[in-house]
């Protein structure tokens, strides 16, 4: 129950209720492998990758969420090849000990470049674990929208369960 109650409270914070959510299924090999409530108005599906997108009403920042071979610490190790496809270039210059669905995650803040444009770009990688598969959720973008949307990331993984 404390569990719950410091969620909805983070929400609030967030600007975000369950009234202000949908749900959101994210797939591994095509199937329904995760479900994360998302603020309403964003809009999801696979792409022609297999990485879930997450686009929130403004058209960014861009937020993918995909598997990775490797424990948090290999992945977190070598992180600049798995972001390639759409930061290049990824320098992280912080690192955050988090929690997602019980679990052990982390959390970098780097600066990259866009890989579609070759813009300056600002990163945010989650890497955690969950069903038997480790996970990442890049947020990234240009300007400051990546920092401006990261308590809503916050509170979006802190919704992150097993699909059923």
């Amino acid at each position: 129950m404390r569990a719950i109650s410091i969620l909805a409270i983070f929400a609030l914070v967030a600007g975000m209720s369950a009234d202000d959510t949908i749900p959101a299924t994210v797939t591994k090999d095509g199937k329904p492998a995760l479900t994360m409530q998302v603020p309403a108005d964003w809009k999801f599906g696979t792409g022609a990758s297999g990485r879930t997108n997450l686009l929130p009403a403004s058209g960014h920042p861009h937020i993918q969420c995909w598997t990775v071979a490797g424990t948090v610490e290999q992945v977190v190790a070598g992180i600049a090849p798995l972001v390639v496809g759409e930061v290049t270039d990824f320098k992280p210059i912080s690192s955050e000990d988090l929690t997602v669905a019980g679990a052990p995650a982390k959390r970098l803040i780097g600066t990259g470049t866009e890989a579609d444009d070759g813009d300056p770009a600002n990163a945010d990688v989650v890497v955690f674990t969950l069903a038997g598969s480790t996970w990442l959720l890049l947020t990234h973008g240009e300007g400051d929208g990546t920092a401006k949307a990261r308590l809503t990331i916050t509170t979006v993984l802190g919704t992150i369960a097993v699909a059923k």
